[in-house]
């Protein structure tokens, strides 16, 4: 399976990174405290959902491997930018 490519990158208050492929259906983490439970840096998962708008906190709905879902919570986002 080919990488991803990221199109949107979301950046929250605590200086997290998160960049999401074509149509929001993955994302990862690009940058960001390691305390923050999500994944490695760097590592893809699948999204089966976000809010994502400036001033409020991001939200994802993530498909685990196992196929399980969870919701994640980061803090409030800083800024939205379109990239590639």
């Amino acid at each position: 399976m080919s990488e991803p490519t990221p199109v949107l990158r979301v950046t929250t208050e605590n200086g997290s990174v998160y960049d999401f492929s074509e149509g929001l259906w993955q994302v990862r983490r690009s940058a960001g405290s390691e305390s923050v439970g999500l994944r490695r840096d760097g590592e893809w998962v699948e999204c089966v959902g976000c809010e994502v708008a400036i001033g409020y906190p991001l939200v994802i709905y993530l498909k685990l491997v196992d196929g399980a879902m969870t919701c994640r919570r980061a803090s409030k986002i800083v800024s939205i930018e379109g990239i590639n």
